[in-house]
């Protein structure tokens, strides 16, 4: 029996009630650090790109962690 309505799964709800990825992270710039730039680390080191180990120590946005954010960039069509 169907009343007219379609179910939603409650994931979906919520993923669609989410900010864009974009609003969710600050603006990051070399020089940078804290929790912020750690999280930025992480998340390149799971997709494969190195921040460095000085950088990812220090939690700090260095040549490495530029150079692995651009490197993470080129290959996923991403503008700079």
């Amino acid at each position: 029996a169907s009343s007219g309505s379609r179910a939603v799964r409650p994931s979906i709800v919520a993923a669609s009630r989410a900010p864009p990825a974009a609003a969710r992270w600050p603006v990051l710039r070399e020089g940078d650090g804290g929790r912020p730039v750690h999280a930025l680390q992480v998340a390149l080191d799971r997709a494969g790109m190195s921040c460095g180990e000085e950088d990812e120590q220090w939690w700090q946005f260095g040549d490495s962690t530029q150079a692995a954010l651009t490197t993470f960039q080129a290959c996923g069509g991403l503008p700079e």
